[in-house]
């Protein structure tokens, strides 16, 4: 803030508004941006880290809207502006599960049986392996949801013991 005393308190409010106008993004101006990579990349799937071609912190933006949603504060419209772009995600870890899931049913299916050795990796490079190890390692530890656990135990020959899964 600038001293009142020194420059009169209409100077100072006016100094501030600016002040604050330059250094914080609107949030449309930000929307844009992601609009732009959209259009680039066609998914909204936004890496933390992702900055785009300007240097601007898209990542980070986008991180906070999903952040503002968890916790109630992103209003309906800017909810509902994001929940239209393609292939928007709220959740990123439930994103990332769900894909495991998808190639390891994939898996499943093409090869007719659920025994992914740790190190495989599928075709496109997806380390189905490392997915299926972690699974097992969260629900040694407690910490696997219920319905995962669920949806895990109904694919026909699924063991959580690794020791059992051996390459046919």
């Amino acid at each position: 803030d600038v001293p009142v005393a020194l420059v009169g308190a209409s100077l100072s409010e006016a100094f501030n508004v600016r002040l604050v106008e330059c250094t914080t993004e609107s949030w449309e101006f930000s929307f844009g941006r992601l609009l732009s990579f959209v259009e680039r990349e066609g998914h909204s799937r936004v890496l933390s880290e992702c900055r785009d071609d300007d240097g601007y912190r898209l990542g980070r933006w986008v991180a906070h809207q999903r952040q503002l949603e968890k916790i109630g504060q992103l209003p309906d419209d800017r909810a509902r502006d994001l929940r239209d772009l393609p292939g928007w995600i709220w959740s990123t870890q439930e994103a990332d599960w769900e894909e495991g899931y998808v190639r390891f049913l994939s898996f499943v299916n093409r090869e007719g049986h659920v025994r992914v050795v740790r190190h495989y990796r599928d075709d496109d490079g997806y380390r189905l392996g490392y997915w299926a190890g972690t699974q097992r390692l969260q629900y040694g530890r407690g910490k696997l949801a219920k319905d995962r656990i669920e949806r895990l135990e109904a694919v026909p020959g699924w063991t959580w013991k690794s020791r059992s899964v051996r390459k046919p």
